[in-house]
């Protein structure tokens, strides 16, 4: 599906193509209304399965991410959202910046970096997963995201830390604290995720720790040389085991911790483990980067991070 430049869907014009996830694409758009630039995620509706799930998923999930944006300064916020011209439509605030993909395309991350920016994304997933919501009259304890990776991560002009994309993410009943959900990407998700297409809390902290682990070392810990697939889905050898970084291979355990610990407990785990993982893996870190881990965007650490909120 291309939605062509200049071609209006509802009150919004398109600009520019910004990306695509899933069935979704993803432009930079003008409201004429208010005349403000938006990005704009459109999935053309059709009569098959797939489309009305993945459409239904991002309706709830707009909804989901209004109510966190509401409490937490690094949720991106929904302006609208609906169906017009034959498309399911989200419209949100526009973020200017570069995504962690687009950083680790050049090799890992500094530590302290990496850390400051796992924190922030840790406060973000907490107040996720303790948000209060009531939709449609029944009352809900916590929100899943569902696709934490490095591409809904954005780095914005001032250095701070944005989370993207709540679009499959899923409330949590106060009677039940497990989900299913179909979608999310394959490196990112935890055992439960890809066996059974179960998800909790821990498996947002699954996909946290094995991001944290890639920033570090510039590698994913079940990389697979087959496209679209990592080494527990195909069977195949683990190769951290024959690399100078397979002493760091216990991060994604990290988000793993006993159910029965605090849920802030299990974020700082995730993050504390990871800090010293990449304190040994460091010598990867500067062999990739030649002179040494020294890289975030502007060489700064993210300002929120930073401020520890």
């Amino acid at each position: 599906m291309i939605a062509p430049a200049s071609r209006k869907i509802g009150k919004y014009e398109i600009l520019r193509k910004l990306g695509r996830g899933g069935m979704a694409d993803v432009y930079l758009a003008q409201d004429t209304a208010g005349k403000s630039a938006v990005a704009l995620k459109l999935i053309e509706h059709a009569a098959d399965a797939d489309t009305h799930d993945a459409i239904e998923a991002e309706r709830r999930g707009a909804v989901l991410q209004a109510h966190l944006a509401a409490v937490d300064p690094r949720v991106v916020s929904i302006y609208d959202s609906g169906d017009a011209d034959g498309y399911f439509y989200v419209a949100m605030e526009y973020i200017d910046g570069q995504d962690l993909a687009e950083l680790l395309r050049r090799g890992p991350l500094q530590v302290e970096y990496s850390v400051d920016v796992a924190r922030a994304v840790a406060q973000t997933l907490d107040n996720a997963h303790n948000l209060q919501v009531a939709i449609d009259g029944k009352d809900f304890h916590g929100i899943v995201h569902g696709d934490i990776k490095p591409k809904n991560i954005r780095i914005d002009g001032k250095g701070e830390v944005r989370v993207l994309d709540f679009g499959i993410a899923k409330a949590l009943s106060l009677s039940r604290k497990l989900t299913r959900n179909e979608f999310g990407s394959v490196p990112y998700g935890s055992p439960e995720r890809l066996e059974a297409g179960e998800v909790n809390v821990l498996s947002d902290l699954w996909s946290l720790a094995v991001m944290l682990y890639e920033m570090l070392t510039g590698l994913q810990p079940w990389a697979s040389a087959v496209p679209g697939r990592d080494h527990r889905a195909a069977g195949a050898h683990d190769p951290l085991a024959d690399s100078t970084t397979a002493r760091a291979r216990p991060v994604p355990g990290a988000a793993a911790a006993h159910p029965d610990q605090g849920h802030g407990a299990r974020c700082g785990g995730a993050v504390s483990i990871g800090a010293r993982v990449g304190r040994r893996a460091g010598g990867v870190s500067q062999w990739r980067n030649g002179k040494g881990g020294d890289r975030g965007p502007g060489g700064h650490a993210p300002h929120q991070a930073a401020r520890g909120g």
